[in-house]
């Protein structure tokens, strides 16, 4: 369920982790969201396992050189800590896992849930596949994860487009 949350309890739930983190191995991606050079997004993604920072590399686009990376400057920051639980009485979730999204800020903190996805969707929240005919005819296919959208997507008479 999606409901407000108020600035202190977002401020102390993002900033939770930094006291999380001493004495731990962090993993950190930057990259891009979005295929477009003149609407792409420059984003970093902290997680505490490597297998989650593999995921954003994978599911965002790389920076490919040094320059590049030393350009990088983040505009979006998700936090993923999925060892960290909310405490809901004294956080205001709705339980111990929480993904919360401060859209002025450009904040996301996702804890207490190891499921990946919720980094991908918290940058990219078009949830689609799609396809393309001969004739220029575009078809896009929405839904939640695990319910056909590649597979219904997957025409060899059609064109697959990468979302």
């Amino acid at each position: 369920m999606n409901k407000g949350i108020e600035e202190e309890k977002f401020m102390r739930l993002f900033y939770w982790p930094e006291a999380y983190f001493q004495n731990k191995d962090v993993f950190v991606q930057d990259c891009y969201a979005g295929a477009a050079f003149s609407c792409r997004i420059p984003i970093r993604v902290i997680t505490e396992t490597a297998w989650h920072c593999l995921f954003a590399r994978n599911m965002f686009i790389q920076i490919k050189t040094g320059e590049e990376a030393h350009d990088h400057q983040p505009e979006f920051t998700v936090i993923n800590v999925p060892r960290f639980h909310a405490v809901p009485e004294l956080d205001g979730t709705s339980s111990e896992a929480f993904i919360l999204l401060h859209p002025g800020g450009k904040l996301v903190p996702v804890g207490g849930t190891s499921y990946a996805g919720e980094i991908r969707k918290s940058v990219l929240s078009m949830h689609c596949s799609t396809n393309v005919g001969d004739e220029d005819d575009p078809a896009i296919f929405f839904g939640l994860s695990g319910t056909g959208k590649r597979t219904l997507s997957a025409d060899p008479n059609r064109l697959s487009i990468i979302s």
